[in-house]
């Protein structure tokens, strides 16, 4: 089910924050809703395992339209990251991509999951 995170075909980078979020986000009662019970904490327990965990970044100023998202945007320009993988709409609507932002559906179509 998650061959695609554990497979080490790429590196999936994270902080602390991001984990939270994550873990946060998966717990929504409309998420829960959705999937398999116990899905959410097997997801965020394989991210925990496989991905490349580094410090939350330092912040230097506001980098998108919504604050909360800028942490995301250091942490992929601090850890020279390929691409941003998101749903959150601003930051998908974010003119200065860079790196690129992908939705999940435009990355697995692009490493063919």
């Amino acid at each position: 089910m998650f061959s695609w995170l554990e497979s080490g075909a790429f590196e999936v980078v994270v902080c602390p924050r991001l984990l939270a979020e994550l873990e946060h986000v998966l717990g929504r009662p409309r998420i829960q809703k959705r999937i398999v019970p116990g899905l959410a904490d097997l997801y965020a327990a394989t991210f925990r395992r496989t991905a490349v965990v580094v410090a939350d970044p330092e912040l230097a100023g506001t980098i998108t339209r919504d604050r909360n998202d800028d942490y995301i945007v250091a942490l992929a320009a601090d850890n020279e990251v390929d691409y941003i993988v998101t749903g959150d709409k601003d930051l998908l609507e974010w003119p200065d991509q860079r790196p690129p932002l992908l939705t999940p559906a435009a990355f697995a179509a692009l490493v063919g999951v």
